[in-house]
């Protein structure tokens, strides 16, 4: 009992600070987390990136009908939709776009249409370029969240450990300081 009520009162006055408490008996079993079921706001990134693909698709589609837009210059609709996914919903939503843009592209603006055949093997590049792109695009974004996701962190704990210094130099006497410190730690 006394060793939890110092463990919940460090962990209570550290603030911000994280603090780690390992238990020196190896022998428990590990608490494991009951599995759960996906739930609908977890596919719902999937579904939107769905949804981008499909709204790039009809965008080209004006395109190319009202402007004769060439089907090579439409690939940057799909590329454009795919930064927006990945912008928004992250890695996996991206790659899925970006695969189902490739293929969308594929059945409705390049001959023979409806098929996924390719008769020009130029496309055949197009393609690949497109696929690279749209996963490298993804990953540097996912890349991008994660920096600022640690920079957050750390700033949280450097403010933290600036407001203990802080509190500690204003205290009078060195016993004071490390009576605090003990308090504290």
């Amino acid at each position: 009992l006394l060793r939890g009520a110092f463990v919940d009162e460090l962990i209570r006055r550290c603030g911000d600070i994280d603090v780690y408490v390992i238990s020196g008996e190896g022998d428990k079993p590990l608490l494991r987390r009951p599995e759960r079921k996906p739930s609908t706001r977890q596919w719902l990134p999937y579904l939107l990136a769905v949804g981008v693909v499909a709204s790039c698709t009809l965008f080209g589609y004006g395109l190319s009908r009202l402007f004769r837009f060439d089907s090579t210059n439409l690939a940057m609709v799909y590329l454009g939709g795919i930064v927006v996914v990945a912008l928004a919903y992250g890695r996996g939503p991206a790659v899925l776009a970006t695969v189902l843009g490739v293929a969308t592209f594929d059945v409705c603006f390049i001959p023979p249409f409806g098929t996924l055949a390719i008769s020009d093997s130029q496309y055949l590049f197009t393609f690949v370029v497109m696929l690279g792109t749209g996963v490298i695009i993804s990953e540097l974004m996912d890349r991008v969240r994660a920096q600022t996701q640690a920079a957050r962190q750390r700033e949280r704990r450097t403010a933290a450990l600036y407001a203990l210094s802080r509190e500690l130099a204003r205290l009078p006497t060195r016993e004071a300081v490390a009576q605090a410190t003990r308090r504290i730690v």
